[in-house]
């Protein structure tokens, strides 16, 4: 593993834990936000998946003319099944079809559109209409005289 590591040049999203579980060596790939925004995560490499490792190392290399930056997220993509989530996704589009291959699209959230932009709804009718008018000079709103001045 540490020879892949080496030739690949994938240091940095590479860890290692030692004596869990006893007296083993794990092999993670740090993953951060790929599949959840904001999540810290990882993704054990077993002895049995280093071959699956090299493989998406390789193919990213392929794809990308050299570049192994995104194998080892091709990895945990591959071993979970799972697309990353669409802004994980490799800012060079030759890998994209390799990210997708890893299983069908994420659903997504369907969101109702925006409501239309209009004046805040308050309590007193007069301050609202207030509202609609700005100063000359400043763009800040006018405030009826019974309420003051800004100052």
């Amino acid at each position: 593993m540490l020879s892949l590591v080496a030739r690949f040049g994938v240091r940095d999203q590479i860890d290692w834990w030692c004596g869990v579980p006893e007296d083993n060596v794990t092999f993670v790939v740090e993953i951060g936000g790929l599949f959840e925004a904001g999540l810290h995560d990882h993704v054990p490499v077993a002895p049995s998946d280093v071959d699956s490792f090299e493989q998406a190392l390789v193919d990213v290399g392929e794809a990308s003319e050299g570049d192994y930056t995104y194998g080892p997220a091709l990895y945990a993509c591959r071993l979970r099944t799972q697309r990353p989530r669409e802004g994980a996704y490799p800012s060079d589009a030759r890998l994209h079809r390799l990210f997708d291959a890893a299983n069908k699209p994420r659903p997504g959230i369907a969101l109702p559109p925006p409501p239309p932009l209009s004046v805040p709804a308050v309590a007193s009718p007069v301050f609202a209409a207030d509202l609609t008018r700005t100063g000359i000079d400043d763009g800040w709103p006018v405030l009826p005289e019974s309420l003051g001045s800004r100052e």
